[in-house]
């Protein structure tokens, strides 16, 4: 295994043993309103964080099982709903 490869696992599991990084808690809300972003996972347990890095498929976006506080600009929120409609991947680059 690289050297790059093993410090990153390592950083990684820093990350999961000091808890910035939860597994298994699918998020229902993520409020960035506030100076602290608040996560709200489906059982109502709320995280606080300074940032979150949120990767979800696009179809999740546009199904709106997570809510977005304040709701996402209008801009990729269109770009969202014209995915699936004819247009690619291309037109959502900037989600």
């Amino acid at each position: 295994m690289p050297y790059k490869d093993i410090m990153d696992s390592l950083y990684f599991q820093k990350l999961h043993d000091e808890k910035k990084i939860i597994y298994d808690a699918p998020v229902k809300k993520i409020d960035y309103s506030g100076d602290l972003i608040e996560i709200t996972d489906e059982e109502g347990k709320i995280y606080t964080a300074n940032k979150v890095v949120v990767t979800v498929s696009v179809e999740v976006l546009k199904s709106e099982t997570i809510e977005f506080v304040p709701a996402l600009p209008q801009k990729k929120d269109r770009c969202l709903q014209w995915y699936g409609n004819g247009f690619g991947m291309e037109n959502v680059s900037e989600i």
